[in-house]
């Protein structure tokens, strides 16, 4: 649960989480960048106490407030940004609370972020002092099924740095919100349904993404997705890939992403073919698609990684070409005139005889 909803993580951070960093070292490290951390006061309508994030119980148009310390870590003033997001999964098939104005799938309702909303959007603490952000749920009158799940992020408004790449890294918090009106477990009931499929640039990589979704108000966990890309009447895979322990966030759909490596995508049919299981239930399709000339040229134009022939090496190529193709012309020319040569003398000899 801790892995799905934690409490407390990390928002973006530059190059300082590396494999040997405990989880104590790496909040030591965020509460030194951003100055300060925070900290969920638990609802009386807390679902289960033994979470951590919120996991609250609400009823139709009826109010109730949550609460979050923000607790100064240091002397100077820390500037807090704070702003509530929902839940979506990203093409790493995890759940992500970072992603702000996300478009939502078709198939989500009265999403979390239309009932809950902030006191304060803004707040600085310092001088290790304490205060309290207040979030106000107003569920909507219309009765809802299943969960709804986002989150609270706080961001630090004063340690943004800039990496060589040029991209600004944010430092900051998020803390889940998962509410409820009829009290079902929050990770029974999801499904996935086969959207589309197409070809695609990600990240600057070739790529086949096939577009799934979790169509139900509830978290689908240890998720495992295969995929078999073909040329239509091959037998033998272009590319596949294979992805587990995947967790999908309610009413929430992603692009599978299966990559396709250095070559020229190619216009044409092609087939896919995948395969998803919870180790439950199993789902499988077998979809024909068609990549385009016009697709095709322009992904392989776009294209970040490809292989690619420095000018010197082409002409060097050419002009090795000439030479072996004039390389052998001169030795047929000498193999046919030493031949005439031999023929000729042979005719003398006998003529003298």
């Amino acid at each position: 649960m801790i892995l799905c909803f934690p409490s407390v993580s990390f928002a973006k951070q530059n190059g300082t989480s590396g494999s040997g960093n405990s989880a104590s070292e790496k909040a030591a490290e965020l509460t030194e960048k951003t100055g300060f951390t925070v900290e969920s006061v638990q609802s009386e309508n807390q679902i289960n106490k033994d979470f951590s994030f919120f996991y609250v119980h609400t009823q139709p148009s009826e109010e109730q407030t949550l609460k979050v310390k923000v607790i100064s870590k240091r002397k100077e003033p820390s500037k807090v940004k704070i702003h509530v997001n929902n839940a979506v999964t990203n093409i790493m098939g995890q759940i992500d609370y970072g992603q702000k104005n996300v478009q939502l799938d078709s198939s989500m309702k009265q999403p979390i972020t239309d009932f809950v909303s902030l006191g304060a959007k803004e707040v600085t603490v310092k001088n290790f002092e304490e205060k309290i952000v207040e979030l106000h749920v107003k569920p909507p009158k219309d009765s809802y099924q299943g969960v709804r799940l986002g989150a609270v992020v706080f961001r630090s408004a004063d340690s943004q740095e800039k990496e060589e790449t040029g991209v600004n890294n944010t430092y900051g918090y998020k803390i889940a919100i998962m509410t409820s009106e009829d009290l079902r477990p929050y990770n029974e009931g999801g499904r996935i349904n086969y959207i589309s499929v197409k070809a695609s640039l990600q990240n600057g990589q070739k790529a086949i993404a096939m577009k799934v979704q979790n169509p139900e108000p509830a978290v689908l966990e240890n998720v495992s997705i295969r995929t078999k890309i073909f040329p239509k009447g091959e037998k033998e895979p272009l590319a596949t890939n294979a992805l587990a322990g995947m967790k999908l966030a309610p009413n929430s759909s992603f692009d599978y992403l299966t990559y396709l490596g250095l070559e020229d995508l190619k216009a044409g049919k092609y087939v896919i073919q995948a395969s998803a299981t919870d180790g439950k239930e199993t789902w499988e399709w077998e979809k024909e698609f068609t990549i385009s000339d016009k697709q095709a040229n322009q992904i392989n134009e776009d294209a970040a990684y490809k292989i690619t022939m420095p000018k010197l090496y082409k002409g060097f190529g050419i002009s090795l070409i000439i030479l072996t193709l004039g390389n052998i012309g001169y030795l047929v020319y000498r193999k046919r005139k030493t031949s005439e040569t031999k023929k000729g003398g042979g005719k003398d000899d006998a003529s003298e005889g």
